[in-house]
């Protein structure tokens, strides 16, 4: 444990014996004194009473730093940074001066810049790492909570989009969907019954329309054919063959169907044609032919 001995003489007459008055001080442990770490003692006027962990050099810096100074002026707490040494050998420091109530001495510890800020700049970094772990943590969060409102919204847009495209028989899905959103989906999938059903009955009436106008064609080339005995059932056949050339040219279907529609129809123009002139035999005169 640190101790220190004060002696102050007290003036006596001449030829008298001088009295010394000492006192003996013991100053409590000073902690913390590891590496570079150094602690003094001085007094009111500066001077060095006590030091541990400090070689010449740094007491020599501190005697002539103005942070001592300032104190001798004037004691109060205070910290200051300097440096000492050149070159390699120069090392910047940070000292704090505090003063000792009992007696106005200082109490100045003394460490390294770097490792005086080194608790700072751990400090710094453990909160760099915890604000990126928040951030991404938030941002987790957040994409969990948007995908959990999305997914039934982008379920519906889907459906929206097959429907659009003639897919009239999709749905919504209503599992997992919250209230709102399932009354929405209940209410699209019965608008979205309504308009299968009715674009159903379109089809129907259209196939029914189609059927309707190939029989009437198929009665109308029939009675054309009729006519003529030598050409019953030809428009057919003509139309058969054209279908199927055309289908082997790898036609569209609709094409096909127009085809075979034109083929059914190229002799049309026989019903406003006379019946014996139809059926004459040999080479049509002058007169028929103006007929």
């Amino acid at each position: 444990m640190p101790l220190v001995a004060l002696a102050v003489p007290v003036s006596a007459r001449a030829q008298a014996p001088r009295v010394v008055v000492e006192a003996l001080f013991k100053f409590m442990p000073v902690e913390d004194l590891q590496g570079d770490v150094a602690a003094f003692l001085v007094d009111r006027q500066g001077k060095l009473l006590w030091s541990q962990g400090a070689d010449a050099a740094a007491k020599k810096a501190l005697l002539g730093s103005d942070m001592l100074k300032s104190f001798v002026r004037r004691p109060m707490t205070s910290t200051n940074e300097y440096g000492f040494g050149a070159g390699q050998q120069r090392r910047e420091v940070l000292a704090q001066v505090s003063v000792v109530d009992e007696t106005g001495w200082g109490l100045v510890v003394q460490q390294p810049r770097a490792r005086a800020f080194q608790a700072v700049d751990k400090m710094i970094v453990n909160a760099l790492l915890a604000t990126a772990l928040l951030v991404s943590l938030s941002l987790f969060f957040a994409y969990m909570a948007a995908r959990w409102v999305s997914q039934p919204i982008q379920r519906l847009a889907e459906t929206t989009h097959d429907i659009a495209h003639g897919n009239f028989g999709g749905r919504v899905e209503m599992q997992g969907l919250s209230f709102e959103l399932a009354d929405l989906a209940e209410d699209f999938n019965r608008m979205s019954g309504y308009v299968e059903s009715y674009v159903q009955q379109l089809r129907q009436a259209a196939q029914a329309n189609r059927d309707l106008f190939i029989g009437s064609l198929r009665a109308f080339v029939a009675a054309v054919d009729a006519k003529d005995p030598y050409t019953r059932g030809h428009s057919e056949r003509v139309a058969a063959y054209s279908r199927t050339i055309s289908r082997y040219l790898g036609l569209p279907e609709e094409v096909q169907h127009k085809i075979w529609i034109g083929a059914l129809l190229h002799d049309v123009g026989k019903i406003g044609v006379e019946d014996h002139i139809l059926r004459k035999e040999g080479v049509l005169s002058r007169k028929s032919t103006r007929r």
